[in-house]
């Protein structure tokens, strides 16, 4: 395995300085997987002092306490982490971060430790951590590997460290973290970590909601996002942290639908991850059809759901306020979920209501509710994301977003010109107009009352029966122009 130069750099400061150094946990075991890293950590048993001085540009980093300057505790002697920044151009190399090798002490509230002690052990530091796979260490050479977990790698399993029990005592939002590396690598956890996984379930009630959050969006973020979900609730962990979406387990639907509730709406995320869908549509996909538990009237076939996006929404909201989730983000997810009920049939699929959708959701988030829709249907049991009915609805709403673009307001308008030119209201203004629409949209640079009002002046010196010509040409180079983008918009959504 070939080190980046700039990871090597901060290896060789440290040893050409008598220090030990190495790459470990994630990097390793994705160098060893074949994946780009997403980001660099080296352990040392450097002090943090130590370390500063070796590097001119650092910066204080994964504190754990956000209190601790206020306490008087500096966190860089407390946890032994620092960051050096690089000169590299490439993204994950600009920020490299060295740990002081340590062991952790006791973990009395199951987040962190409540004191930490550096070490010159790189078998002690190697001990504290999570899974066998992210504890393995690099120097560039030699790989070190004390808990098999390159073994595990080449099984595809996510296994604790030494006892799974103890480790999630110790930290409980392990469990979360085997559940996110299950969906993110396409592990199976192993038989004992997964029992300890559902026997410490509960005690993730001790995590604050932020890190919570944090896991789980990586979960939703992972390639089997779906697999992510169904791992946690049979692992008893989804109902502290969703449980809203256990009330549709075992819910049967109407004979739109061939899967439970909440079966819909695992597959309706699966399919988004699939697409590699933007965490938004993953997370408002997953969380569509919430409100149906809450809303269904009648059984079987011609069960009903009355207004299920509302509360859909609603509970959506109370989820991503719970997770502690951006107010931003939290009015697009919920945007999404409420309007994900539209309807496409072509025939009343007219431009008054597409212009309704887009009012409703906004021109921006058009897209993103397409993308909920295509899930949605994909969750439902259908095969094929976009059908004939949903591709004319992308093209009426594209035709009526471009059309507006021909009909933009202009600068000036058929009132300006009687004005401008002392004339009554007839055909003149007409083919004026036409004109000066034409010449903007070919030009919008022109679309100024200070170049429009010249050019109707210009206009007006013409002859009556040139000035008509010249309008009526306009007219027609509109509806061209008009007519060729109709067919490009029809050909690339694939309708008549």
């Amino acid at each position: 395995m070939e080190l980046p130069k700039e990871v090597l750099e901060v290896m060789d400061t440290l040893k050409a300085n008598g220090f030990e150094a190495f790459a470990v946990g994630g990097c390793v075991r994705d160098m060893l997987r074949g994946v780009e890293p997403k980001d660099w950590d080296v352990t040392t048993n450097a002090k943090p002092e130590e370390m500063r001085k070796l590097f001119k540009r650092t910066f204080v980093s994964n504190t754990l306490d956000k209190n601790a300057e206020k306490k008087g505790v500096k966190a860089p002697e407390k946890y032994g982490t620092i960051t050096v920044l690089t000169d590299s151009d490439v993204p994950n190399l600009k920020k490299i971060e060295i740990t002081t090798y340590r062991k952790d002490g006791d973990y009395s509230d199951q987040r962190h430790p409540d004191d930490v002690q550096f070490t010159t052990s790189l078998t002690e530091d190697l001990a504290r951590r999570d899974f066998t796979v992210n504890a393995m260490a690099y120097d560039g050479e030699k790989l070190i590997d004390l808990y098999g977990g390159q073994k595990d790698l080449e099984a595809k399993v996510i296994r604790a460290v030494g006892d799974p029990r103890e480790r999630f005592r110790e930290d409980a939002l392990r469990i979360m973290r085997a559940v996110r590396f299950s969906a993110d690598l396409g592990f199976d956890i192993e038989g004992e970590t997964y029992e300890a996984v559902k026997e410490k379930a509960d005690s993730i009630r001790r995590v604050s909601w932020e890190r919570i959050r944090d896991e789980f969006l990586k979960t939703i973020n992972a390639r089997r996002a779906g697999a992510g979900i169904r791992i946690a609730k049979d692992a008893k962990l989804l109902e502290h942290i969703v449980p809203e979406l256990l009330e549709g387990d075992g819910m049967d639907q109407n004979h739109h639908h061939i899967y439970t509730v909440l079966e819909h709406n695992i597959r309706a995320l699966e399919y988004a991850a699939e697409a590699d869908f933007p965490e938004d549509v993953r997370l408002a996909a997953l969380f569509h059809d919430l409100g149906k538990a809450r809303t269904k009237e009648g059984e079987g076939k011609n069960a009903t759901f009355l207004k299920h996006e509302i509360e859909s929404t609603n509970m959506a909201y109370e989820i991503l306020k719970r997770l502690k989730m951006p107010r931003t983000q939290i009015a697009h997810i919920t945007k999404l979920v409420r309007y994900h009920m539209f309807n496409y049939d072509p025939d009343i699929t007219t431009d008054r209501a597409v212009r309704k959708v887009i009012h409703n959701v906004g021109a921006e988030n058009f897209l993103d509710l397409i993308k909920v829709r295509q899930s949605d249907r994909i969750g439902s049991g259908c095969e094929k994301p976009d059908p004939y009915r949903l591709r004319y609805m992308l093209y009426r709403a594209d035709a009526v977003m471009k059309r507006s673009l021909f009909h933009m307001k202009l600068a000036i308008d058929g009132n300006d010109i009687k004005t401008i030119l002392s004339i009554p209201e007839g055909r003149t203004i007409g083919h004026i107009m036409n004109i000066l629409r034409n010449d903007v949209i070919e030009n919008p640079e022109l679309n100024t009352r200070e170049l429009l009002e010249q050019k109707i002046k210009e206009l007006n010196a013409l002859p009556g029966e040139q000035l008509e010509l010249f309008g009526m040409e306009a007219k027609k180079n509109i509806e061209t122009v008009e007519d060729e983008e109709d067919a490009a918009l029809k050909e690339k959504h694939r309708v008549r």
